[in-house]
């Protein structure tokens, strides 16, 4: 998912951005925009937390193909909140 977004973003920016490469050249305030999508610990609350916050910069870079994105969100955002019944180990 993180790759998704940041190839997305690096390509609204003109920047080639396959493999995670020139992430690092986007401007400042996109890259801050992802740091909530970083995962800070393996506890199920925080990875949920993270995959929201990653299909929201998703939505938010997929300019290029809104409808497209639209139709992802959903089952995203579906896979999202059924993890969240899932049962903790």
């Amino acid at each position: 998912m993180c790759s998704g977004w940041r190839i997305l973003a690096c390509r609204r920016h003109g920047l080639e951005g396959a493999h995670g490469r020139r992430f690092d050249d986007l401007p400042a305030e996109v890259l801050q925009s992802f740091a909530d999508a970083l995962v800070r610990s393996l506890e199920p609350q925080e990875l949920r937390r993270a995959l929201r916050c990653a299909i929201s910069a998703l939505q938010r870079e997929s300019t290029e193909t809104p409808d497209l994105a639209v139709a992802v969100e959903a089952q995203l955002r579906e896979l999202a909140e059924s993890s969240a019944s899932q049962p903790s180990r």
